[in-house]
């Protein structure tokens, strides 16, 4: 939730303290939202109780003029528009939980508008450069047996790197060619899966992960699919890690990420025809909006079509 210029923290009101600590409990229990972004909040919201601390006032006392300074400031810290955008989300979410909660009897971000951005449209990277991210590893180790199995299934699902990092092995249907995920908001969705993703899985589960658990002492986890070397689940910084190595043998861009995978699934399958409406149950996205941006990546290929198709073209 980065950017510069963040102060440390200093004190605040225990009643403040109080609602942040409800205001984040709310969040993991009763909206089932993730750990990464409850802490996400909590950095939005704690930067936020910091500025109202040095400016002399009360988070009951803060009112629509006040959070547009707060606004304002945030921009002398070089955060980007979108940055700020996400911060606002943050702080309306707290102050409509306070309102519910009856510690305020009025909600002052009604009144405030997010900053506009510019939607930057997904990174996406070639098939033959995938192909050679994917065939990289070592099979004859069990991290190389991993490191396949993973790169084909982010590519094979879309499904998003922390979805990936929380999989057990009992997720993964070998009959029915299915992956249980859990995504957003704790919501259980079902990803389709190729059968090179499947078959790199199976390699990697009769091989390599039994070597890789029995190498665990205190941090074994049975259950989960992907391990890191010392038998405990590897984390979505595990898998960024990893993808970088194989990136640096492969000599490709660096800017590719576990994420680059999931944009370029989706882009590779609206280019082969795949339509719109699918393709956003195949994300998991709630919103087609979402979806759509993947629409724009796919206009040099409609421009190959027409060029090709049109009679006057």
């Amino acid at each position: 939730m980065g950017g510069a210029g963040v102060g440390p923290k200093i004190e605040r009101s225990s009643a403040a303290s109080g609602e942040l600590r409800g205001f984040l409990l709310f969040l993991s229990v009763e909206r089932g939202v993730s750990p990464n972004t409850v802490e996400g909040y909590r950095g939005d919201i704690e930067q936020l109780l910091s500025f109202l601390n040095r400016a002399g006032r009360e988070l009951k006392s803060a009112d629509h003029l006040l959070l547009r300074r707060y606004l304002a400031y945030l921009q002398t810290l070089n955060y980007s528009r979108a940055s700020i955008a996400r911060k606002l989300t943050s702080i309306r979410s707290f102050f409509r939980y306070l309102q519910r909660e009856n510690h305020l009897s009025t909600n002052p971000t009604v009144l405030l508008s997010s900053p506009r951005s510019r939607r930057k449209l997904p990174k996406t990277i070639k098939f033959d450069i995938i192909n050679h991210l994917i065939l990289a590893p070592d099979l004859e180790t069990p991290r190389g047996q991993r490191d396949r199995a993973i790169m084909e299934v982010l590519y094979g699902t879309g499904m998003r790197v922390g979805e990936l990092v929380g999989l057990d092995v009992k997720d993964v249907d070998f009959v029915r060619q299915e992956i249980k995920v859990w995504g957003k908001g704790a919501k259980e969705r079902i990803c389709l899966v190729n059968e090179p993703a499947l078959e790199s899985t199976r390699i990697y589960l009769s091989r390599g992960r039994g070597e890789l658990l029995a190498r665990g002492a205190h941090q074994r986890e049975e259950g989960a699919l992907f391990l890191n070397s010392r038998g405990g689940r590897l984390s979505v910084m595990g898998v960024r890690r990893m993808l970088l190595k194989y990136i640096k043998k492969v000599g490709t861009d660096r800017r590719i990420s576990p994420h680059t995978f999931r944009h370029t699934f989706a882009t590779h399958l609206l280019e082969g025809g795949a339509d719109l409406r699918a393709l956003q149950e195949l994300l998991g996205h709630v919103d087609l909006s979402s979806t759509q941006v993947y629409t724009h990546l796919s206009r040099r290929k409609l421009k190959e079509i027409y060029d090709r198709t049109h009679p006057r073209a």
